[in-house]
């Protein structure tokens, strides 16, 4: 009986503590707002071209390393991140996001592949699977380094915001990410 009235009043106790403890976390002012993000979506890391030394680059090929990442980071997320969205059809939905944008996706590559290959020399398309498998690698490891889950919760807004881009938005996205890494590229004169 002293067992049962010694847990009731620890139980008591301890909702009232919770209470108090409500009530002053009311009376404390609201913290500051955190620093507006770039664009729609927060970067999980430094970006940094993976051009050779010396490679300087024009707004359209800026346009296209852009879309090269944007497209690297939804399909390393359709990949990593069906069991955390809870969603097995996640990485069709990315293919979806692929067909949807082919033109413009193809149009990049050849871009990319073709600046590559002006710097490297070889065949533009293998320059360009070279640096697409290379940036994708990059992206898993962000998404090892994290936490499977940590990186799904970091990517999903963009992920489910990107797959409904129409053209023009798919362009602002990209017009505003050459404009925030512009400084990460040396552009032609």
């Amino acid at each position: 009986m002293t067992l049962r009235l010694g847990l009731a009043a620890l139980a008591f106790s301890l909702a009232l503590a919770a209470c108090e403890s409500t009530e002053q976390t009311a009376e404390l002012p609201s913290p500051p707002p955190p620093p507006p993000e770039f664009g729609i979506f927060p970067e999980l890391v430094d970006y940094s071209p993976n051009y050779p030394p010396g490679t300087c680059v024009s707004r359209s090929e800026m346009m296209a390393d852009q879309l090269a990442k944007l497209r690297t980071e939804m399909m390393v997320t359709g990949l990593t991140c069906p069991v955390s969205y809870r969603d097995p059809a996640l990485f069709s939905r990315y293919a979806s996001f692929t067909v949807a944008h082919q033109e413009r996706l193809r149009e990049g590559q050849n871009t990319i592949g073709s600046l590559l290959a002006r710097h490297l020399g070889g065949n533009r398309a293998r320059r360009f699977d070279t640096y697409l498998t290379e940036m994708a690698n990059s992206e898993s490891m962000v998404a090892s380094r994290i936490s499977t889950g940590g990186y799904c919760q970091a990517r999903r807004e963009q992920f489910d915001t990107v797959l409904g881009y129409s053209a023009a938005e798919l362009t602002a996205y990209l017009e505003e990410a050459v404009d925030r890494h512009r400084d990460d590229y040396e552009v032609c004169e």
